[in-house]
């Protein structure tokens, strides 16, 4: 599922399960021979790589293809609603930061 951030509020995503896996991310709108060169994550401002836990959430993998960006995370603590941001790199930009919201519930 991507998620849509319109450069100015943090948006919420969908609530995660405590027992599952999802995998979120963003699409961005990349300029006419703009390309991702990096693409990183990070936990309430934690960088993060693959088997990184902060606070009970784990991130397993991460990808990023063309001007679309994904992470994949499970886990988390019950009630705890997470910051999770992707902090990415390209031929034209040296930085953009792209955050949500995700609160762990039990469905």
């Amino acid at each position: 599922m991507t998620i849509y951030h319109d450069g100015t509020k943090i948006p919420i995503a969908p609530p995660k399960d405590s027992n599952s896996d999802i995998t979120r991310g963003f699409q961005y709108e990349l300029e006419n021979g703009e390309t991702i060169i990096t693409s990183d994550w990070l936990i309430n401002e934690t960088p993060v790589t693959p088997n990184t836990t902060v606070n009970g959430l784990t991130m397993k993998m991460k990808y990023f293809v063309n001007n679309i960006t994904k992470i994949n995370l499970t886990g988390g603590e019950l009630g705890r609603t997470y910051l999770i941001t992707n902090r990415i790199r390209t031929n034209k930009t040296v930085q953009d930061d792209r955050s949500f919201y995700l609160k762990v519930i039990k469905l």
